[in-house]
Formats: C-alpha cells, sequence, structure tokens
C-alpha cells in the first residue's frame, strides 16, 4: 500500500506519503481530511510530521494496527474511535495531536490551529464549543503544550456546571477567565 501513495511527484518527498498521497489515500477510503479517524491514523502509525508518513512509520504502524490491505485499512478508520474509549488512550491521542498539529521549531499552537484541532478531537462537545466560542473572543494569541494539557485536566476533572471549581487550584488565568465567561453567559 505505501507504494501505491509515496513518492508523488508534486510532493517532492522521495520515500515519503506526502499531502497529495494523503489525499488520493483518503479520497480512496472515501474519508474527508478533517475526520477524526485521520488524526487517530497518525497517531498509531507515530507520524511526526502533519501529512506525511515515512516508510518506517508506515510498515511499522501497520503493523500495530493489524492492516496489510485496504479493506482492513477502510475497516480500522471507520471503528478507529474505538482506539480512544478508555481514558489513558484518549489522553495519549490528544497529547500526541499537540506535537502533531505544531510546526516545526515552534513551541506552541497558533490559535485558529489549535481551535481546528479542539474541534477534530472532541467532534461534539458542548463546553469544548464554549471554550473555542471564548476563545475566538479574545486576543489572538496561541496556546502553550502545558495550556494545552491543562484543558484536557480540566475537562476531565471539573463539573459542566462549574460547581466543584475553585479558582485557588493552580489552573491557568485563561482558565480562569473562561469560567466567568461561561457563569456570566449564563
Amino acid at each position: 500500500m505505501f507504494k501505491l501513495y509515496a513518492d508523488d511527484p508534486d510532493d517532492n518527498l522521495p520515500g515519503k506519503i506526502g499531502p497529495n498521497g494523503m489525499f488520493r489515500l483518503l479520497n480512496d477510503l472515501k474519508i474527508k481530511p478533517d475526520d477524526r479517524s485521520v488524526l487517530i491514523l497518525a497517531w498509531k502509525l507515530n507520524a511526526a510530521t502533519q501529512c506525511e508518513f515515512s516508510k518506517d512509520e508506515w510498515i511499522q504502524g501497520m503493523k500495530e494496527i493489524k492492516c496489510d490491505t485496504m479493506n482492513e485499512l477502510t475497516k480500522f478508520m471507520k471503528n478507529s474511535a474505538s482506539q480512544i474509549k478508555d481514558p489513558e488512550s484518549f489522553k495519549q491521542f490528544y497529547n500526541f495531536s499537540f506535537d502533531y498539529a505544531k510546526p516545526l521549531r515552534t513551541t506552541g499552537l497558533d490559535l485558529p490551529t489549535a481551535i481546528a484541532y479542539w474541534k477534530i478531537i472532541f467532534v461534539k462537545n458542548q463546553r469544548v464549543d464554549k471554550w473555542i466560542s471564548f476563545l475566538e473572543k479574545e486576543e489572538n494569541r496561541g496556546v502553550t503544550k502545558d495550556e494545552w494539557k491543562i484543558f484536557l485536566d480540566f475537562l476531565n476533572t471539573v463539573k459542566e456546571d462549574f460547581s466543584d471549581y475553585d479558582p485557588e487550584d493552580a489552573w491557568p488565568v485563561r482558565i480562569d477567565d473562561f469560567v466567568d465567561f461561561c457563569k456570566e453567559s449564563g
């Protein structure tokens, strides 16, 4: 399968599946590029760079997910959500997503990228939607890795009605401001 999608002349990435090869693969799988299953696949293949798979990443990853045919890969993609059902796997996937989305030689994500990834990761989650609305209203500053990780901790530990939220805990100011935003907007 790797050979079918690698070495696209428009990608100019010898020995790799690049963006055009990825697009062809997703087209053959009948999957949209922003489908969460694509990000889960990148996580399972331990991809180092967005929209690229090295031959080693592909071979090792396909062994891990036990896919060596398009039919098996199609099934994996359709059932990929099962890979992140348990909280520890979801956390690993979530943390991988930050590094995967982050441009090389940078320490954080710009806000539009972080928002796009949160939408992919969480699909339909009202609290994440409120978080995104809050972020879109504030100044356009990026998201650090610590903020990224702490946001998941916040989602996992604080009740949706914020009844157990303690502003004296060590939450970043941005999360304190988010809670205030939610309480003010009802």
